[in-house]
């Protein structure tokens, strides 16, 4: 069987395998996520980071800077930090609710539904490559399916934050590596118990 997790932004802070509609076989697999572990997860958390040369509080900040930025590349910085807008400082529900400030054409939204999941992709692992609790907490959720849903909205697997989470992964298993080939160079018998 398979791990499955679900969160969201408002998720109560129950034990990995309590929450609704989770599947997990062994807690103890899942003994570093803190209190609140969902809610990092969430597009919603804050956690500044760096995405196309800019900072932003929150996925969800980015992703709707994106977006505009279709259309209206001056609206769109409102969303990062370094505009010091009010919308650059609030929270993920203040960039949601900004979301439909510029209208895109139906030609602006077809250019949008092609990139919008691989630039939500890259947003995710900016954020959890760069905010080290964010980073822990995704790394925490080990090889679990990642869910997301809240009432009245269809549950959807977040195949994009598990990439996200497969990468980060691999460049540390990498550097991991890397380490290791060099300690071996400068002592080739250090491995070898003396």
């Amino acid at each position: 069987m398979v791990d499955v997790l679900f969160f969201y932004s408002k998720s109560a802070d129950k034990p990995p395998g309590k929450g609704v509609n989770e599947k997990v076989c062994d807690q103890s697999v899942y003994s570093n996520l803190g209190k609140d572990w969902r809610k990092t997860l969430s597009n919603f958390h804050e956690g500044v980071f760096e995405y196309e040369g800019r900072k932003y509080r929150t996925i969800e900040h980015s992703f709707h800077a994106k977006k505009i930025s279709i259309v209206d590349e001056k609206k769109a910085l409102d969303f990062c930090i370094e505009s010091g807008s009010a919308l650059s400082k609030g929270d993920g529900n203040d960039a949601r609710k900004n979301r439909k400030m510029v209208v895109l054409s139906s030609e602006d939204l077809e250019k949008w539904n092609k990139i919008k999941f691989k630039a939500l992709e890259e947003m995710q692992y900016c954020k959890f490559s760069q905010v080290e609790d964010a980073r822990q907490v995704l790394l925490a959720t080990c090889n679990a399916e990642l869910w997301h849903g809240t009432r009245g909205t269809p549950k959807a697997r977040q195949f994009s934050l598990e990439k996200a989470r497969q990468r980060i992964k691999d460049e540390q298993n990498a550097a991991t590596n890397k380490s290791r080939k060099r300690k071996l160079e400068d002592d080739p018998n250090g491995d070898v118990p003396r």
